[in-house]
């Protein structure tokens, strides 16, 4: 997957897609869909209804492992 941030023309988010297996959807007004891919190639799928209120973008935060 490619990484991508969408938004309508109204300025509401729309799509996000992340190379690291995860996938937002707007379906329609309040209606979303969650999918997150996991290492061994099987995902979790949620759908929902609820407003995104906020998005922000946050740099990285390094790799906690190495900690």
């Amino acid at each position: 997957m490619k990484n991508r941030i969408q938004f309508n023309d109204a300025g509401y988010l729309v799509e996000v897609v992340t190379d690291g297996g995860a996938h937002l959807e707007r379906l329609a007004r309040h209606d979303w869909f969650l999918r997150c891919e996991r290492a061994d190639g099987t995902a979790l799928a949620i759908w929902f209804t609820g407003r995104i209120t906020m998005t922000k973008e946050q740099e990285s935060m390094g790799n906690k492992e190495d900690e």
